[in-house]
């Protein structure tokens, strides 16, 4: 099976079990504005549990954008640029969330979470990279696990271009919005309604 992210025909907040090898998803599921979630299998210790899942999700619908060249927090920051080095992704935007999650230590996750102790958890965050790929918007969640970072789930939109409108805005995802419009070479503003562009243009 091929493990590069493709859109399904699945409606929202249905599974779509993949008979993938590990190198790809093992559950797709659509989210409420239509776009496609693959959770994958690199991070299924993480995510395959109902409650992990379920924590996962509110931290990564609480993620902020960050656009290229904003300040951000340091270590997740410095862990973003690395992944993009590693990757060499071009990210349109970047994201941290404001919502740690608590997961055992990397080496206890097939222990009983009953038995272990409390100085047995860490505190991780998650990060996020949106880039494009044709006509799709892609993020990409990971979970910060301090020393590491695991591919959690990419969500997939499509973004065909709409006039006066940044390709983010397009997809959905106005607070990647990096102000420019998808085909203007002039730098002209984005239109979208949203009013994303307009804030960033008067605090820039």
């Amino acid at each position: 099976m091929n493990s590069t992210p493709q859109p399904s025909d699945e409606a929202p907040g249905e599974a779509n079990p993949s008979n993938d090898d590990g190198t790809g998803y093992w559950m797709s599921e659509r989210l409420d504005d239509g776009a496609e979630r693959r959770w994958t299998d690199l991070g299924r210790d993480y995510s395959e549990a109902p409650g992990d899942r379920d924590r996962l999700t509110e931290a990564m619908a609480a993620i902020r954008w960050y656009r290229h060249g904003e300040s951000m927090p340091f270590s997740p920051g410095m862990l973003l640029q690395e992944i993009i080095r590693a990757s060499g992704i071009g990210a349109m935007a970047v994201a941290i969330s404001a919502l740690p999650v608590e997961f055992p230590e990397p080496d206890l996750l097939d222990r009983d979470r009953n038995e272990l102790q409390p100085w047995e958890y860490q505190t991780c965050s998650t990060v996020a990279i949106c880039y494009r790929y044709r006509r799709r918007v892609f993020v990409t969640h990971f979970l910060d696990l301090g020393l590491e970072a695991v591919p959690i789930a990419h969500d997939i939109r499509e973004a065909a271009p709409l006039k006066d409108h940044s390709l983010a805005c397009a997809a959905g995802l106005h607070g990647a919005c990096r102000k420019h419009r998808t085909t203007d070479e002039t730098g002209e503003a984005c239109r979208c309604e949203c009013g994303h562009a307009a804030r960033q243009a008067d605090t820039a």
